[in-house]
């Protein structure tokens, strides 16, 4: 059975990720996925870096079971600057989603959710995804008037 600290204590072996199948890859994330830790999670990213072919990629997410697991470990990550530019590059490269992003609560209009104002107020954390989102396109969040 895999257990974090072996995970990382053997990445380097055997040639390190390179010399890895796919599927050995994806039961590596599936067991880095659940934990709540930074310090294991952050090796999903060096693990899906290590990708070079769209099969291999496919492959491994395969085997790596839950994909909102996945999401939810790589969306903690997003929110430290060393690593969002690798997380937004794994996008980019494979164009999927890799961080979770919440929908509007279903009685708000999508243009009226107010990311950042509700981040400031204390409210929900389910609007912080779509802040960060916002953000990492370019867009700059607005405060709505108070009617």
């Amino acid at each position: 059975m895999l257990d974090l600290q072996w995970i990382l204590d053997n990445l380097g072996n055997w040639r390190g990720l390179g010399n890895r199948r796919p599927e050995t890859k994806g039961k590596y994330i599936g067991v880095l996925a659940k934990s709540p830790d930074n310090y294991f999670t952050r090796l999903i990213l060096d693990i899906m870096e290590s990708v070079t072919s769209r099969a291999e990629w496919d492959a491994m997410m395969d085997e790596a079971g839950s994909k909102r697991a996945i999401r939810v470990a790589l969306d903690t990550l997003s929110a430290e600057a060393r690593y969002s530019p690798r997380l937004l590059t794994l996008e980019h490269r494979w164009g999927i989603n890799l961080h979770d992003d919440p929908p509007p609560p279903p009685d708000t209009p999508p243009s009226r959710v107010r990311a950042d104002s509700a981040a400031r107020a204390g409210d929900p954390p389910q609007f912080w995804g779509e802040a960060r989102r916002r953000r990492r396109a370019g867009q700059v969040l607005q405060p709505e008037p108070v009617s």
